[in-house]
């Protein structure tokens, strides 16, 4: 990122966008309390989690860097693949660079510690409080002779991913090549991602396999024919994925060329340095992992340790000579790999140890060597190597879920190929355009290995639009998971009254009294699918309700901004600036109710699988096994997993019309109650105040929420009641054995499942779409069994909605005032918020 870039019309390019931040020009000595080495992945990371922190005024900090533009390197493997265009990779480095910064976009010369001080390299001085060393390292094409004029050469088959220049050449080379030695170089040391010259193989070789090129089980007979050199004894440093890589190289047929470094390119023969001497291959094709080192100005300063790398402590970040110098990335001594994911975990500690030492406090931080290498094995599939000091395996999913990361998987593919280059420029590094921030400081891979507090935290000091959301998706999660466990029972007793096999399974057909002991045996049988979709749906179904809600009123042709009873007023930062590209004068019931339905086919998507799982687990009874029920119904969908969403136009067709019925019912309620409450209390402060100006405490809002979404799902679930009858049954019927209550394969049943009529199995079978099923109903059992369940819902429904509406609202209320207090500001939720304005 540090390599100055000297073509002059790459620099005209990007001059519209000094207005945003501008590069200063230096004269005599500056000072700063913190200059930042590098505008990186770390350099960018680092500076902007420091601003964040609310801790610096402008020109506090300061970076440095000569390059123009900054590009996600990780992502040129991907256009070495022909996945990518080069171009949607970068972006010119001063629209990433924060106003508040000074930005010196010039060359450091030297460092001199031992006077808190550095050169640039016109010669300018540049005296700190702290600095951060962050450059990255040199690629040194010219290490390996011959190397800069094949890559030079468009006419050559040498090519490598890593360079902008070049990393679009690798493909065409591999897509023209159509028979020969294909060779693919690592070098002996320091490489950024280890696992970056074997990715690009791996798909080449799929690409040539698919070409009808190569046949791994017969490489021999197969037009092309690869080798991987490697100056390394083995194919990956961890030795868990090392074995899985050693083994796939053998199965794929690639010849294994080890502790052989490539010194010199001569015509179509390489020349590698090995334990024998130097052996000459010749080659038809090859992609080169060129050398790698640091910096001279890092490499011959006193910061540097004998390899030529920043001397830091492993856990600290601290250089072990000068105290009020930090280093993380591929420019530190840090002994992990050099990835961008190393960077997202090593930021958050050295920002943290970088204020404690500040403040004169104990260093509480301690960074364990967590990095990753997404390998990408061969098209659509990919190995997500996770591991920390000692090559550790430290998986995030294998820790989460149980999965092995060292099997390739589909799933990891869309996660390199699509997830993580989103999730860097727009949530890992910060763009300003038009002067609008969008920032999130969260990781590559989710990885913050910070030993300390969340709320003294990196990840704690994001910006506030990014707060504002994140205020609202743990809102929402908390209030979802808390309610689920107070109003699961309920729901279980609804879905076993509302079952075709009610009458069978839970009466006595004798007496027909309710058997107490087989309805309420299980109440939370299945419970966990629901906890665990939960959490992502809530967050998706109010994000989507706050945003739509929000360009909604930005494009009423009533303003938005400061509105009567009934309409809020809005501060989220981050949407006052997006409408539709019309005004609208619809009603604020029916801006509620468009709202709420998009936020509620979005979270179905999600919660679908959970529903269905759950009412066919809450269905089992008198099971003489040792599997739970869950284990019980996942077993029924492994052969169609697919029906899992097979309720998914039942939910939705559920859902829709009571949220869009009980959304604008309790945005109105709730207006009235807290508009009723503000006259209440202006009439007794006698302070002369009007009732919109007096705030609103966190019990009052949370209460006020309560009361009026109990009455609004109240009446929206006795309405819908029938909806909800017909997507049960539907739910029931989508598991492999059709009734969704039994379970044949193990035939441990009790007398009274297996008395349910194979008419009605045949029936719940057969009749899948929500029109049959409701037709069926009632032909079969009469238009009151639409309302089954009806006032248990009802009851349930209106605990469950007042309760979790009001540990949203006064979560979310806390979230908001506890951000305030830290930060000694008021209304940092976006536009100044005026004293007693509702934020809502």
């Amino acid at each position: 990122m540090f390599q100055r870039r000297t073509v002059v019309a790459a620099k005209r390019s990007v001059a519209q966008w000094r207005s945003l931040a501008t590069a200063s020009p230096v004269s005599s000595a500056r000072s700063h309390k913190i200059v930042v080495v590098g505008g990186g992945a770390a350099g960018l990371s680092i500076s902007h989690q420091l601003l964040n922190s609310g801790k610096f005024a402008q020109d506090d900090i300061a970076v440095i860097d000569p390059a123009v533009w900054h590009n996600y390197q990780p992502g040129w493997t991907l256009v070495g693949g022909g996945l990518k265009d080069k171009t949607e990779l970068r972006k010119p480095l001063n629209t990433l660079i924060d106003p508040k910064f000074k930005f010196y976009n010039e060359g450091v010369g030297a460092f001199a510690p031992a006077e808190n001080a550095l050169a640039l390299e016109n010669g300018d001085k540049i005296n700190y409080e702290h600095l951060v060393v962050v450059p990255g390292i040199s690629i040194n094409y010219g290490n390996i002779k011959g190397l800069p004029e094949a890559l030079a050469d468009r006419n050559s088959t040498v090519s490598t991913i890593y360079s902008y220049d070049t990393c679009d050449k690798a493909f065409r080379t591999i897509e023209n090549f159509r028979e020969g030695n294909a060779i693919f170089t690592q070098p002996a040391g320091v490489v950024k991602c280890a696992g970056a010259p074997q990715k690009i193989m791996w798909l080449a070789l799929d690409h040539w396999k698919r070409a009808g090129l190569y046949n791994p089980t017969n490489p021999a007979d197969s037009p092309v024919k690869i080798s991987f050199a490697t100056g390394l004894p083995v194919m990956f440093g961890v030795p868990k994925y090392n074995a899985v890589l050693e083994q796939m190289r053998k199965d794929r047929g690639v010849e294994g060329l080890f502790q052989h470094d490539l010194l010199a390119i001569d015509g179509k023969s390489a020349i590698f340095a090995s334990p024998e001497g130097e052996v000459v291959r010749p080659f038809d094709l090859l992609h080169v992992s060129p050398k790698m080192g640091a910096y001279g100005f890092v490499k011959n300063s006193a910061l540097a340790n004998e390899a030529g790398f920043v001397d830091v402590d492993d856990n600290t970040t601290q250089h072990k000579k000068f105290p009020n110098v930090w280093s993380a990335g591929d420019a530190s001594s840090l002994p992990t790999s050099k990835t961008a994911a190393a960077v997202t975990s090593e930021a958050p500690v050295l920002v943290r140890n970088l204020l404690q030492s500040m403040e004169g406090k104990e260093l509480d931080a301690s960074y364990d060597g967590y990095t990753s290498c997404p390998l990408l094995t061969e098209y659509g599939k990919v190995l997500l190597a996770e591991f920390k000091y000692g090559g550790v395996p430290k998986e995030t999913f294998g820790d989460l879920f149980g999965i092995d990361q060292a099997v390739p998987r589909r799933s990891f593919w869309y996660l390199k190929k699509d997830f993580f280059p989103w999730v860097y420029f727009n949530y890992m590094i910060k763009e300003i355009q038009n002067t609008r921030v969008k920032h999130l400081e969260i990781s590559e891979c989710v990885q913050f290995n910070v030993k300390f507090s969340w709320e003294d935290s990196a990840f704690a000091h994001a910006s506030p639009i990014t707060f504002y959301w994140r205020h609202v998706t743990i809102a929402g999660a908390f209030a979802a998971v808390v309610v689920d466990f107070i109003v699961y029972p309920f729901d279980t007793l609804k879905t076993r009254v509302q079952s075709p096999g009610y009458e069978k399974v839970f009466k006595d057909a004798r007496t027909g009294a309710v058997r107490r002991n087989v309805l309420f045996r299980g109440l939370y049988q299945g419970i966990w699918s629901v906890v665990f979709s939960t959490i992502p749906a809530s967050g998706a179904f109010f994000t989507t309700y706050e945003a739509v809600k929000s360009i909604m009123y930005n494009s009423s042709t009533e303003s938005s901004t400061n509105t009567s009873s009934g309409n809020r007023t809005f501060h989220d930062g981050s949407l006052n600036s997006l409408r539709l590209p019309f005004t609208h004068s619809l009603p604020t019931p029916i801006m509620h109710g468009i709202a709420s339905s998009t936020g509620e086919m979005v979270s179905c998507l999600m919660l679908t699988p959970a529903e269905v799982l759950k009412q066919n687990a809450q269905m089992i009874q008198g099971v003489q096994t040792n599997q739970s029920a869950m284990r019980q119904v996942l077993l029924r969908f492994r052969r169609h997993p697919w029906r899992l969403w097979s309720g998914y136009t039942a939910l939705v067709g559920r859902n829709l019309p009571t949220t869009a019925l009980q959304f604008p019912l309790f945005e109105y309620v709730r207006s009235h109650l807290i508009d009723r409450r503000r006259q209440w209390k202006a009439a007794r402060s006698n302070t002369g105040r009007l009732p919109s100006e007096q705030s609103d405490q966190l019990v009052e809002r949370a209460g006020l929420t309560g009361i009026a979404a109990t009455f609004s799902g109240t009446v929206a679930a006795t309405v819908t009641t029938p909806i909800d009858v017909i997507k049960t049954r539907v739910m029931l019927s989508a598991s492999d054995d059709g009734a969704g209550y039994q379970d044949r394969s193990s035939r441990a049943v009790t007398r009274d499942s297996r008395a349910v009529s194979s008419e009605v199995r045949t029936k719940i079978k057969t009749e899948k779409s929500l029109h049959s099923v409701g037709r069926g109903i009632i032909c079969h059992e009469g238009i009151r069994d639409l309302f089954k369940g009806g006032l248990i819902r009802a009851g349930w429904t209106a605990i469950a909605l007042g309760l979790y509406l009001s540990l949203y609202e006064g979560g979310r209320f806390y979230l908001e005032n506890r951000r305030k207090d830290r930060d000694h500001i008021s209304g940092n939720l976006g536009n100044q918020v005026d004293e007693g304005d509702e934020v809502f």
